[in-house]
């Protein structure tokens, strides 16, 4: 059960379960998978796990819409005996298994590579996920916990991207529309692409303005080579859906498995690397 699918990562997430899932029933592993998407809607995903739960699934997996507006239905389904798996967006819950990286080193990992990169000085744009998603909220909290430690730094200005190339088109001409004059040293971002053709709109020598960027998308990866930007990146992999797949069928195989499941971000700092 998917949330928000209105962006390239979480198209991705749904198309590595499906075809993870194919591969599965071929070689006998499982005998049937479904995936659904109920957009930022906690009811409409609380119905969805509700169909799941009455069509008789062995193992529900979660990117859950609320951090905790799902408890109680996901709980249900524990009690049930359904095996539950939350990952990307986590449920604080003794009954349910959690897949995921560590969003606050994200963040942290993020801001301290920027922080590096403008000797901790310097007027930056921050451009975050979706606001309230638990993701966004931890990556958030993890920059924060750096900038603080940094006061000549100063951030003009913030918006909620959502992952998304247009979304973040339209909240970087507000920021830069409103900021620009007063001089920009650096990106903290999980906007990709769209940031760095605001910055060329705007009259920015991309290759020397120091852009931290969550999520390797294909898009900010080709931008990174053909134009030698100075930048770093980490990613939350899409590939979560796979490793909780397999955290999964390991409960439902008996095997021992820990609550929680921590997936090594990867990362990638040269045009080199």
């Amino acid at each position: 059960s998917n949330s928000y699918v209105g962006n390239a990562w979480r198209t991705a997430c749904v198309n590595i379960f499906d075809a993870y899932g194919k591969s599965l029933v071929e070689q006998g592993v499982i005998a049937e998978y479904y995936s659904s998407s109920a957009g930022n809607d906690v009811q409409a995903q609380i119905n969805e796990v509700r169909n799941m739960m009455s069509e008789g699934y062995d193992a529900i997996l979660c990117i859950a819409a609320s951090e905790t507006g799902l408890n109680s239905v996901l709980e249900e389904a524990a009690e049930r005996g359904i095996v539950v798996v939350c990952f990307d967006a986590n449920v604080d819950s003794d009954l349910v298994y959690n897949v995921n990286t560590d969003q606050i080193e994200y963040g942290r990992l993020l801001a301290q590579s920027l922080a590096d990169r403008m000797n901790g000085k310097g007027n930056i744009l921050w451009i975050k996920g979706i606001e309230g998603n638990a993701v966004t909220i931890a990556r958030s909290e993890g920059m924060q916990g750096v900038l603080d430690n940094y006061p000549d730094i100063k951030v003009l200005g913030t918006a909620f991207g959502m992952w998304d190339d247009s979304t973040t088109a339209v909240e970087m001409a507000k920021l830069m529309s409103a900021y620009s004059d007063m001089g920009i040293d650096g990106i903290l971002s999980e906007g990709g692409h769209a940031i760095v053709e605001s910055l060329i709109e705007y009259g920015y020598d991309v290759t020397k303005m120091p852009i931290a960027e969550g999520e390797m998308f294909n898009s900010f990866m080709k931008d990174w080579v053909e134009m030698g930007l100075d930048a770093f990146t980490t990613a939350q992999p899409p590939y979560l859906s796979a490793a909780a797949m397999d955290v999964a069928i390991k409960v439902l195989n008996g095997e021992k498995v820990d609550k929680w499941t921590y997936i090594d971000l990867p990362t990638c700092s040269s045009v080199d690397e």
